[in-house]
């Protein structure tokens, strides 16, 4: 198993560290607790069972009602609902986005100044004055119960929040919750933990490069066997790969892929995690390109950036591959990942719309310039 010095004091992490939410709770002295789940999730994951009990002398409130993909509008209208109530701390149990959720009501809860602004959509107001939280994993993917990062949507457009003071103060990571999760799923929360240990190297510090290394060999050596043959200790390696995927990108944060995987999600209602796979291996041609590789800053550097390309490469084992993105491909198909987007998933998308939602900011964090024509080019070759 994964050297303890990896794991944090309040970050728990194997089969049984759910036990550890009563102790919290009582040596901290919580009365009142706001609980935010998946809406299915929270039950046939085994949470709500083992949860609960652990509970038994606080008073709680479950918020469940909202949309995968934190919509803005959901956060809006649950958070004036509870803007009466007192809470000490807030428990996130499913997915990313019930752990996401969770981070945007508190934002709102401890921001909101009146009925136009808090600090979702004025940051700010982003003071670091939040409720404690607690987040716990259901699924092996998204790194959110390790990230000072959160995510909703206005009008289709994805808004990033961002605040240390946002990393969630205890995170419980107990494989057996995942255990449940669907095929299509847990492939598409694999990935994406893949695709966030690949992604987090241009501003990498040593610490975050230990995560990604130990997260990509987890991820790529367990994935096949979660996926194809539902193993429980494979399962056990993706859950810790991902949450050391989290702690890689909540210090280096993501590039191009995940910038481009957003609209995908908005308009073509893929998730996350499948919305990432389709384009990191594109980027990584991309990466590898000579013309693109004259565009790379001075503060990352060409031998750095090369280096980089061939550390990734070892860490998966395909050192000796001359095409990244077919050996990418060829491991989404193995775990049941199409690599362009579903004729299903297919409406009447103005290219150009999908263009423009496209989020700037981790644009600006890729290792070489991206141009719109790039963008463009890519996303045709998923629609075509």
């Amino acid at each position: 198993m994964f050297p303890i010095p990896f794991i944090e004091k309040n970050e728990f992490f194997g089969s049984g560290a759910i036990k550890n939410v009563a102790e919290i709770i009582k040596i901290n002295s919580f009365k009142r607790l706001l609980v935010i789940t998946g809406n299915q999730s929270y039950q046939s994951s085994g949470l709500k069972r083992v949860l609960e009990p652990q509970l038994k002398n606080t008073e709680y409130l479950i918020v469940s009602d909202f949309e995968v993909n934190p919509k803005y509008e959901d956060i809006k209208r649950i958070g004036k609902s509870l803007e009466a109530k007192k809470f000490d701390l807030i428990i996130a149990g499913g997915g990313g986005s019930a752990i996401d959720f969770a981070k945007c009501l508190n934002v709102y809860l401890s921001t909101k100044k009146n009925v136009d602004r808090d600090g979702i959509i004025d940051s700010s107001l982003l003071k670091g004055k939040f409720l404690p939280m607690m987040a716990i994993p259901t699924t092996a993917g998204t790194g959110s119960e390790a990230t000072h990062f959160a995510v909703a949507y206005i009008n289709k457009i994805k808004i990033s929040i961002a605040h240390e003071a946002l990393r969630p103060q205890y995170a419980i990571i107990d494989p057996v919750f995942c255990y449940a999760s669907p095929r299509y799923i847990s492939a598409c929360c694999a990935f994406d933990a893949m695709c966030q240990a690949i992604e987090s190297s241009k501003n990498a510090t040593d610490n975050s490069k230990k995560f990604a290394e130990k997260a990509i060999q987890l991820i790529s050596t367990n994935i096949v066997k979660a996926i194809q043959e539902d193993c429980h200790k494979a399962r056990d390696n993706l859950s810790l790969g991902a949450f050391l995927a989290g702690k890689a990108i909540n210090i280096s944060k993501t590039t191009a892929p995940h910038a481009l995987s957003y609209s995908l999600t908005s308009f073509f209602k893929i998730p996350h995690g499948h919305a990432v796979a389709l384009t990191l291996g594109k980027f990584f041609t991309l990466n590898e390109s000579y013309e693109l590789q004259q565009s790379i800053s001075k503060k990352i550097g060409l031998i750095n950036h090369v280096n980089n390309l061939k550390e990734i490469k070892a860490h998966l084992g395909w050192h000796d591959q001359l095409s990244f993105e077919a050996q990418w491909q060829k491991l989404m198909l193995e775990c049941g990942l199409e690599t362009k987007i579903p004729k299903v998933n297919m409406p009447n998308v103005d290219l150009d719309d999908l263009i423009q939602s496209v989020n700037e900011e981790r644009l600006s964090n890729h290792p070489v310039k991206i141009t719109r024509k790039i963008i463009s080019e890519v996303y045709a070759q998923l629609i075509n």
